[in-house]
């Protein structure tokens, strides 16, 4: 006979025990399934997230080598990047270029990254330097990097709980092996 988990949660006799501890083994068989299944669709979800992002960077940087080409075009003061973390944190960071002439009449870049924002999106006071075009990249692309440390953040938040489920149901299932 089929229970309810409503019903399994009721006292209602031996039938229902049998029930209730057939459910506990079933669902302890299917955990770890489902948490790989879980972790699976946080990576593939990170991934996207990843691949959008990289399509900001990646439009950010043929914009900087278009303006590059232009006769007597100042050097970019920003830059940016996309990547993963430890293969489970998203990281869309800007930087800031210094160029410094050195022997031979080459340049030399030097870059500092800028720290994190607080919260998801970097105060625009922060690009006061930029050159206009780069400015006005910055202001369509920093709001959508936003969005996508956001939903980063939210995967991350997910992944943690999953985590912290699975370590206690192991704590319980070893409780009642014992």
């Amino acid at each position: 006979m089929e229970y309810t988990l409503d019903e399994l949660g009721s006292n209602k006799g031996a039938d229902v025990e049998d029930a209730r501890l057939k459910f506990l083994l079933d669902d302890r068989a299917n955990a770890g399934a489902r948490q790989a299944e879980i972790l699976a669709w946080l990576d593939a979800e990170l991934r996207a997230i990843l691949i959008e992002g990289q399509a900001e960077a990646d439009w950010f940087w043929k914009t900087h080598a278009a303006a590059r080409k232009e006769k007597d075009a100042e050097l970019a003061t920003f830059g940016t990047r996309v990547r993963l973390v430890q293969k489970t944190t998203f990281s869309a960071e800007w930087f800031k270029n210094r160029y410094m002439k050195v022997a031979g009449g080459s340049t030399r870049v030097f870059s500092t990254y800028m720290s994190k924002p607080k919260g998801f999106k970097h105060n625009m006071n922060s690009f006061r330097a930029a050159l206009d075009w780069e400015l006005d990249l910055i202001e369509i692309i920093e709001p959508r990097y936003a969005l996508l440390r956001e939903r980063a953040a939210a995967l991350t938040t997910i992944r943690k709980t999953v985590k912290a489920i699975e370590k206690c149901r192991t704590s319980s299932t070893r409780r009642i092996e014992k």
